[in-house]
């Protein structure tokens, strides 16, 4: 379906929000992100402004791509990745600057009245050609617009996956997976935090797992991370991990708990040596009883 390209070098987090650009790049693209809210069954344009700072006339070439983020929450920018692709076209598909000319390419945006309030992203991307005339692309700035569909939206997530790699460990460094979905339509932040607690009910450990500024709806974070409990000596048995999310505006909260048994090897040792001492008691009451 499409063709798409995940941009791992080159993609820069700007103030929660991410632009891309070609290396060595002969022209020069802003803004670098715009917010447009619209309404239902409207029309609207946004535009960039395109600066050929070459000493040759070039010919930029314009599109638009869908933007969403992978489970690493890094930028992923392709076709029919949106379904808002279809709202935004170039009102021309090329323009052609001279050498330190400025031109302004424009996008209309017109969004149908029968979809659900929400939020969009959607790169804006501007080509250079290899001459004035020529097709050929050697480089391309994508801009970012989210589009914002105004009415009603809910903030919403849920923990998908929480659970230790090992239900029973004798190791001190625990590793836990954590997949969590923004399952509402609009962005949001979302922080979790990891709080290991013993079976004396005490936090033998925490951590920071994730710190996610910007967080796309209807987009999935999956990882894996490690804690090493705190204190010399942690006493054998069960233990539970707990991960605590808290997101959106408002600051709402889920949870989720992980159960698993912390056996180091000396204790194997310890509860052969007490079945044994067990037996031998038993063993001599028995004995003096019979005798």
């Amino acid at each position: 379906m499409g063709f798409a390209r995940k941009l791992l070098v080159g993609a820069l987090f700007l103030s929660g929000w991410f632009f891309w650009c070609a290396p060595a790049e002969a022209f020069e693209v802003s803004p670098t992100r715009q917010v447009l809210t619209v309404d239902l069954g409207s029309q609207s344009t946004v535009g960039v402004e395109i600066k050929n700072t070459d000493t040759e006339t070039r010919k930029y070439f314009l599109k638009v791509l869908g933007v969403k983020q992978d489970k690493n929450g890094l930028p992923e920018f392709g076709e029919y990745l949106e379904i808002a692709e279809q709202w935004v076209k170039p009102e021309a598909e090329s323009l052609v600057l001279k050498a330190g000319q400025t031109g302004q390419a424009r996008f209309v945006v017109r969004v149908p009245k029968n979809y659900a309030p929400g939020s969009h992203y959607l790169g804006l991307a501007v080509a250079v050609g290899a001459g004035a005339g020529e097709v050929r692309l050697n480089q391309e700035i994508i801009s970012l617009l989210t589009l914002q569909v105004a009415g009603q939206v809910t903030e919403q997530t849920k923990i998908e996956k929480w659970q230790a790699q090992k239900n029973i460990t004798g190791d001190r460094d625990w590793n836990f997976l954590f997949r969590i979905k923004n399952s509402g339509d609009v962005v949001l932040s979302a922080n979790a935090d990891l709080t290991l607690w013993n079976w004396q009910r005490e936090i033998v450990g925490e951590k920071r797992i994730l710190e996610q500024k910007v967080f796309f709806d209807n987009s999935t974070r999956e990882l894996e991370t490690k804690i090493i409990p705190t204190g010399k000596f942690l006493w054998p048995g069960p233990y539970r991990a707990q991960v605590r999310v808290v997101y959106g505006i408002s600051n709402q909260e889920i949870t989720a708990n992980a159960y698993f048994w912390y056996l180091p090897n000396w204790s194997y040792a310890a509860l052969l040596g007490l079945v044994l001492l067990v037996l031998l008691v038993g063993f001599l009451m028995l004995r003096k009883k019979r005798g």
